[in-house]
């Protein structure tokens, strides 16, 4: 049995309760501005004028009050529509869902100009009474908000990213996308750490989407002895066949490459790369754990050969192919 607070009843009573509080808020509202007036308390002298502050607003109040409940409305029409189990379907809503809320908020801002009669009324009058100072400080400052708004507008319509995803910029930040905002973008880091991009900041540069890299790379650098060179062959040989055994998801239809080389005469040692592709996304526990099978399986074939591995292998620094996006 469905709990009252999930019933359409509760819902139609609700939003009836909410329209009657709000009715409440007006009224008092006109309440007020009639005893103040009727105290010659007449701030700017609105009171001489023509406006009807109670009607004005009446029509802000409820005017919000519906655009909350539209967003509202529009966010559970969403979540049916798209569904939320699965990652790639959440990140498609969220961009829905901000676009609309967009829309609405211009919308609403439209209303609210009409409403306030801004074009011919005080709030023309005191924007051009700033002089050209104040007129060029506003302009600067709008130059700026309409240009963050028009990088997040393209962030939103480009496709390139959702929330949720995990993301490496040009400039070598990267994490989780945790909101995808018209000003700005909140990346949280593998420490926790949450960065605010501005959006511009994001447009003007590469954005490599790990969340769509269908595929993985690890590449190990390994370094043994001159001593172990007549050992090299097998070792090889070896590292391959653990793998294989080790990882399912390794890439072996010759689409990428997997290979076990040597690859190099060092001053010291020889030099031997191991490179390897998953059908595994660079991201997450999956792609971990498979990078430690990887080592485990070259640390086999090491004991299984006999062959010592020198200290200081180096990883490889990238991890994947990055993609045209």
């Amino acid at each position: 049995m469905k709990a009252f607070k999930d019933t359409l009843l509760y819902q139609v009573v609700n939003l009836i309760s909410e329209a009657s509080r709000l009715g409440m808020h007006v009224i008092s509202f006109d309440c007020v501005t009639t005893v103040l007036h009727l105290m010659g308390f007449n701030p700017f002298g609105v009171f001489d004028s023509n406006i009807n502050l109670a009607g004005v607003f009446s029509s802000l109040v409820y005017s919000g009050w519906i655009v909350n409940r539209t967003k509202s409305f529009k966010r559970y029409l969403l979540e049916h529509a798209f569904g939320v189990n699965e990652e790639a379907d959440w990140g498609k809503m969220e961009l829905v869902d901000n676009l609309g809320n967009g829309l609405l908020y211009a919308t609403w801002g439209v209303y609210i100009l009409n409403t306030l009669e801004i074009q011919t009324g005080i709030a023309v009058k005191s924007l051009f009474s700033l002089g050209a100072t104040g007129t060029l400080v506003f302009s600067l400052a709008s130059k700026d908000i309409a240009s963050q708004i028009m990088s997040g507008l393209t962030l939103h319509l480009s496709d390139k990213i959702y929330q949720g995803d995990s993301i490496e910029l040009e400039d070598g930040t990267s994490g989780i996308v945790e909101d995808l905002g018209w000003m700005q973008t909140l990346i949280k880091g593998g420490n926790d750490m949450v960065t605010a991009l501005p959006n511009t900041a994001i447009t003007n540069q590469r954005i490599y989407n790990l969340s769509r890299t269908p595929r993985s790379q690890v590449k190990q650098e390994l370094r043994v002895s001159y001593t172990e060179a007549a050992n090299i062959p097998n070792f090889l040989a070896a590292i391959k066949e653990e793998i294989k055994k080790s990882c399912p998801k390794l890439v072996t239809d010759g689409s990428s490459p997997f290979r076990a080389h040597w690859t190099d005469y060092g001053e010291k040692y020889l030099m031997i790369v191991v490179n390897a592709h998953f059908y595994i996304k660079p991201t997450g526990n999956e792609y971990w754990d498979n990078r430690q099978q990887v080592l485990e399986a070259i640390l086999r074939a090491a004991t299984k050969t006999e062959v010592h591995l020198e200290k200081a292998c180096k990883p490889a620094t990238s991890a994947w192919t990055r993609p045209n996006i």
